[in-house]
């Protein structure tokens, strides 16, 4: 076996040993407890963005259904063994690419960085997110785009599968959409304009029927999806909720969110990948000049070199956009980071102690990381993270639920609760799986924040008491008493509808760590 393929082996192996914990764990991240209710209710016939609303793009929910469809409903320890088998092939085209850019040598350093940036942040970094899914996608398209970067019949197919990777990423987390301008500036400006050729006219039409494939095949199963949903009767649903609610969180996110919280996130990020960095800057410092003319030239490193640049510029201005900059976001970051890193390392003559210290860092850091993942809650625990109470009150909620109630019984949990919705492995009642989208609750506000939505949206509470009514719920959760994720801001008593309706047909069954659990008066 030749050495490149042993350290591929290696490298496999340490993505799937640094992430069972998400094996053991079903639990890594809140937000999979919403993508899971959601994928189950898509298997039990719900239609999206009707019967059952988040603001995700449909195919992070389609892809936790089909995941369920394989391996059984609810079964998060599954997606997060999938997401390692992605996070696996990810890791395989970053060498790939590396490789195909500069040499084996490159590809191999590349994806040792990804595999290490894949696994330095916070805890529930390796969770399963829209990040994590789309950077497969995206590593393909990009390989594609760089690997071929002259027209030819023979590569046609390559731009098909390109245009399709591309479609489907953006339709899992339309962030992935950013690198359509990458292939835009790319293709049009480096390769169509700047770039000596004896005939412009004709490198730039070249540029634009690549980008016209490309893009038409980006389009398609967006397309197929609005058609879909149209025949569905979910369409201006799917475009509210799913699509057009995202500029408003976005916006609150940059109304809401403190400028120190963001750019110490940011900052966070950058000092976990700090080694990378500081060798991507001396890098671009050294060689900018010589990779300009070398691109004028039409050097295919070169131009990789601009490609990676502008892919991790706009990646950064996506995962900053709106200012939440939660860590997941950044996950977007790595695979562009990592190439441009295994180019830094490959170019750049540096001494052993320097060498050491790079990789050292990056080592302990991984290290360190995978130790806080053995436990999650222990960890969140001691470094006294203000929701670390939730999932143990979450969970002996639901398991309490589930013994006392049967499969096909729904239930209502009111508050930043979808954990509920897994422990007790019964259907949420109504269309909205988290309050905030009716209770005024700002998503990623801190739990003594007073930002608080005063205007709410008429229909969707409309909406919500419906459901309750006619889907009347076997138990009604009340989480606001436990002021888990800041919901004792939001008790039922200042919902007049919902209050009355909960005095009038339910009664306290009982209290557990101070989440009062009501049931239903026969």
């Amino acid at each position: 076996m030749s050495r490149h393929k042993k350290y591929l082996l290696f490298i496999m192996l340490a993505i799937f040993i640094l992430r069972i914990p998400g094996l053991y764990q079903p639990i890594l991240d809140i937000d999979e407890c919403a993508f899971a209710e959601f994928a189950n209710k898509i298997l039990e016939g719900y239609i999206p963005y009707i019967d059952v609303v988040d603001n995700k793009p449909p195919l992070t929910y389609y892809t936790i259904a089909l995941i369920f469809l394989i391996f059984g409903k609810n079964n998060l320890p599954a997606v997060h063994l999938v997401t390692t088998l992605m996070v696996m092939a990810t890791a395989f085209l970053v060498f790939v690419t590396g490789k195909e850019l500069r040499g084996v040598k490159t590809g191999i350093i590349s994806a040792i960085i990804f595999t290490a940036l894949a696994h330095t942040y916070e805890p529930k970094y390796i969770s399963t997110s829209g990040e994590a899914l789309i950077n497969l996608p995206l590593m393909l398209s990009s390989l594609i785009f760089i690997k071929y970067a002259e027209l030819k019949r023979a590569s046609i197919p390559a731009f098909i599968i390109a245009g399709l990777s591309l479609g489907i990423a953006t339709l899992i987390n339309y962030k992935a959409g950013i690198l359509a301008a990458v292939f835009t500036l790319q293709g049009l400006l480096i390769r169509g304009l700047l770039v000596e050729s004896p005939s412009r006219i004709r490198s730039l039409l070249r540029e634009l029927i690549r980008l016209s494939i490309i893009g038409l095949c980006t389009a398609a199963p967006i397309a197929v999806i609005l058609v879909y949903f149209y025949y569905r009767g979910n369409l201006p649903d799917f475009l509210y909720w799913g699509f057009a609610y995202n500029f408003r969180y976005i916006e609150t996110g940059a109304q809401t969110m403190p400028i120190l919280k963001t750019m110490g996130r940011i900052g966070y990020f950058i000092f976990c990948t700090l080694p990378v960095w500081l060798l991507s800057v001396v890098y671009l410092k050294k060689s900018f000049l010589n990779r300009s003319r070398e691109m004028l030239k039409g050097n295919s490193t070169a131009q990789g070199y601009f490609f990676l640049l502008v892919w991790l510029a706009f990646s950064f201005y996506a995962a900053t956009l709106g200012g939440r900059t939660y860590g997941h976001y950044f996950i977007q970051l790595i695979a562009p980071l990592a190439l441009f890193g295994g180019l830094a390392y490959d170019s750049i003559a540096m001494s052993g102690r320097v060498s050491k210290t790079f990789w050292g860092f990056l080592a302990i850091l991984t290290v360190l990381f995978f130790i806080s993942r053995v436990d999650i809650n222990t960890t969140y625990r001691l470094v006294n993270y203000p929701n670390w109470r939730s999932d143990i009150n979450y969970r002996l909620v639901g398991e309490y639920i589930r013994e006392n109630s049967a499969p096909d019984n729904s239930i209502y949990a009111w508050g930043y609760a979808t954990p509920i919705y897994y422990y007790s492995d019964r259907r949420c009642s109504a269309r909205f799986l988290i309050s905030d989208y009716i209770s005024g609750r700002v998503f990623g506000t801190p739990n003594d924040s007073n930002i608080i939505r005063t205007s709410q949206d008429s229909d969707a509470w409309r909406d919500f008491i419906s459901d309750l009514h006619e889907n009347p719920p076997l138990y009604f959760i009340d989480t606001s008493p436990a002021d888990h994720f800041g919901y004792r801001r939001f008790p039922i008593k200042n919902y007049t509808e919902l209050y009355d309706f909960i005095s009038a047909h339910y009664r306290l069954d009982r209290t557990i760590n101070k989440i009062d659990i009501y049931t239903r008066i026969p």
